[in-house]
């Protein structure tokens, strides 16, 4: 199973992010803004999982603000983690 998880880089999302990196299978996508991705690669260094995919979006925008194209990558995929890049593009849309 794999987990979409908002505000991990918040006080309690941070503590959800790393219950769920040690207690459940599966991959774990994180909104954050592209503001935030330092932050956040900072959090997943702290995690210590390849578990944990940023996905750069904003909860503030429809669909989140997360490409299309991206969102039917991880669909078609089954939610394996892609290969080439872990993070998505900000949509035009």
């Amino acid at each position: 199973m794999g987990y979409f998880v908002t505000g991990a880089t918040g006080f309690i999302g941070r503590h959800l992010v790393q219950e769920l990196v040690d207690h459940r299978d599966g991959p774990i996508y994180v909104l954050c803004r592209e503001g935030s991705l330092p932050r956040m690669e900072a959090l997943i260094r702290q995690w210590g999982s390849d578990r944990v995919v940023p996905v750069v979006g904003d909860l503030s925008e429809e669909r989140l603000g997360v490409d299309p194209a991206w969102v039917k990558q991880h669909r078609d995929s089954g939610g394996q983690r892609s290969t080439t890049s872990s993070t998505s593009p900000r949509s035009t849309t």
